[in-house]
């Protein structure tokens, strides 16, 4: 299970976690990674808070507050509880610092964002390549955990 901050203008309005740049290059991550471990885990996406955390009329993302995340965290753990992932990654500093608490033995990765501002979306980038290592080595580790 992948947990990120919460949503960004696409996926307020769809509802779902991970559609957009950031859920496309994660997918593709996913995809690389899978190819090279020869193996690949059925995924669920979720995030920190529910809602796109937003102050202002022009819609910048911002990051959550205490009072929000704390809001949302029953429903997190929840959805954990729901869909009883072997392993749970947690992508970026701040859901990092908020759910490491929750869920001390999770994987922690740099958010797909941070990729997509720091190298664009060239998947030939250092930064695509470090980031692909990074969640290749969570696959591998994953994989000897359930003997595939």
């Amino acid at each position: 299970m992948f947990v990120g901050i919460g949503p960004g203008v696409g996926e307020d309005v769809v509802g779902k976690p991970f559609v957009g740049p950031s859920g496309k290059l994660l997918d593709a991550a996913i995809a690389d990674a899978s190819a090279r471990a020869g193996w690949t885990p059925r995924c669920y996406w979720d995030n920190l808070v529910a809602c796109r955390p937003t102050d202002d009329r022009r819609g910048e993302n911002r990051d959550p507050t205490e009072e929000e995340a704390t809001c949302c965290r029953p429903r997190l753990v929840k959805a954990v509880e729901l869909c009883r992932p072997r392993r749970i990654v947690l992508l970026g500093l701040t859901v990092q610092g908020e759910v490491a608490r929750i869920f001390p033995d999770a994987d922690e990765l740099p958010h797909p964002a941070s990729v997509l501002y720091s190298a664009g979306n060239d998947h030939g980038s250092v930064h695509y390549r470090r980031y692909w290592m990074a969640l290749w080595a969570i696959l591998e580790k994953l994989k000897k955990e359930v003997g595939e």
